[in-house]
């Protein structure tokens, strides 16, 4: 736990990281294995999925992607990121949900996750990341993220062109 504060502050991002640019467009960089990203992608909203947008997780080693929605997390405001289906998608994998912690430049935690249209964090943490990719992926498959799961805003893409398909199954 000490370590994971010291980092957060020794290491300061530019105080606009993510200001200008809203989720939807937002690329990530992991800080601790830059070979893993995350971008955000403009979907559909749904009565279940609200937020409007999807996050991919891309592991370069392996070539695989992962597909995410966000949760809000309701009452007990605990937001963060279910598993889905999305392009590249491996049937087999059962990632669960990732908890999810934002944070501006200054690594004031955000009041909850974003949605379509609002700025994008400057960092986010994906508090059990390393488990549910070396747990939730069969034995063949395990996909090693890396020791933490501190997130760097990176870049701001273009507006997508045409929303990738991403299963909406039902809340758990």
């Amino acid at each position: 736990m000490f370590a994971v504060i010291a980092v957060l502050l020794l290491s300061p991002a530019p105080q606009d990281a993510g200001q200008d640019c809203p989720i939807e467009r937002a690329q990530y960089v992991l800080r601790a294995m830059p070979t893993i990203t995350a971008q955000f992608h403009a979907v559909p909203r749904t009565d279940q999925w609200r937020s409007g947008y999807a996050m991919e997780m891309r592991f370069e080693e392996t070539g695989r992607r992962y597909w995410w929605l966000p949760d809000p997390g309701g009452s007990a405001d605990n937001p963060g990121f279910y598993f889905t289906r999305g392009p590249g998608s491996a049937v087999t994998d059962n990632l669960g949900r990732l908890d999810f912690f934002g944070f501006d430049s200054d690594y004031t935690m955000l009041a909850s996750i974003p949605v379509a249209g609002e700025p994008a964090p400057a960092h986010f943490l994906l508090y059990n990341m390393r488990a549910a990719y070396w747990y939730g992926t069969p034995g063949d498959r395990r996909e090693d993220a890396g020791p933490r799961s501190l997130f760097d805003f990176a870049a701001c893409a273009a507006p997508d062109k045409s929303p990738p398909a991403v299963e909406m199954p039902e809340m758990p």
